[in-house]
C-alpha cells in the first residue's frame, strides 16, 4: 500500500457503500467476540464429563452432591441437568419436560445474535457488489469527460471504488459466515450431547427412586 494512502482515504474513496460496510464490519466483529465469550463459558466443562459425574452421584444416592455439581458447573448442560434433578424430587413425570424447556432456553441464549452474524455474512457481498456497480457507473460517466480533457482520473476513481467495495464486502462476509457456521455446529453438537445425557440421567433417577 502506498505511504500516502491510509484507511480513512480508502473508506472515503469507496463512497457511501464503503461506510455501510464499515458499520457492518463493526457490528459483525462485536457480535462474534460476544458469542466467543459466551461459548467459551458454555464449554468450560465437558457435557459428557459432567453427566458422568452426576450419574455416579445419583447411583450412590447423593442427589444433593449431584445438584451442587450442576450449579457449580454454571454451563447450559449443568442448568439442564439441574432442572431435571430439582423437578424430579417434586414431580417425577415433569422432570423430562423441565429439562426440555430449560434446554430450549439455553439454546436461545447461545443462538442469540447468530442470525445477525449470518445475515451480515450473506448480505455483505451484495452490498460490495452494489458499490462495484456504482463504481462502474461513475467510470462510464467520467469516460466522456476524460476523452475530451485527456485526463483519466475520473475513470480511475470509479474503478478504484469498484475494487475497494468488492474487497470490503468479502472482508466482512468471510469471517461472518465462518463464525456463523462454527457457532451453529457447536450448538448442535452440544445439545445433542445434553439430550442424550439427560435421557440417561432420567433413566437412572427412575430406577433409583423406583
Amino acid at each position: 500500500m502506498p505511504s500516502n494512502v491510509n484507511i480513512v482515504s480508502l473508506i472515503l474513496s469507496g463512497g457511501i457503500t464503503m461506510v455501510i460496510l464499515v458499520i457492518c464490519s463493526f457490528i459483525s466483529t462485536w457480535f462474534i467476540v460476544d458469542r466467543m465469550i459466551v461459548f467459551a463459558k458454555a464449554k468450560k466443562v465437558k457435557v459428557t464429563d459432567l453427566a458422568l459425574a452426576v450419574k455416579e452421584r445419583i447411583k450412590a444416592k447423593r442427589l444433593a452432591e449431584a445438584e451442587q455439581l450442576c450449579r457449580s458447573a454454571d454451563t447450559p448442560a449443568g442448568r439442564v441437568f439441574l432442572a431435571g434433578l430439582t423437578t424430579f424430587k417434586l414431580n417425577k413425570a415433569g422432570a423430562d419436560l423441565a429439562m426440555e424447556r430449560q434446554g430450549e432456553a439455553e439454546a436461545d441464549l447461545l443462538e442469540h445474535k447468530l442470525t445477525t452474524i449470518g445475515t451480515l455474512g450473506n448480505v455483505a457481498p451484495f452490498i460490495g457488489l452494489f458499490g462495484t456497480v456504482l463504481g462502474v457507473i461513475v467510470s462510464f460517466m467520467n469516460y466522456e469527460a476524460a476523452s475530451v480533457s485527456g485526463s483519466m482520473a475520473g475513470v480511475y476513481t470509479g474503478i478504484g471504488q469498484s475494487l475497494i467495495t468488492t474487497a470490503a464486502g468479502l472482508f466482512v462476509a468471510v469471517p461472518s459466515v465462518v463464525a456463523y457456521n462454527y457457532f451453529n455446529s457447536f450448538t448442535g453438537k452440544m445439545f445433542k450431547q445434553i439430550e442424550e445425557s439427560s435421557n440417561d440421567i432420567l433413566e437412572i433417577l427412575k430406577v433409583k427412586k423406583g
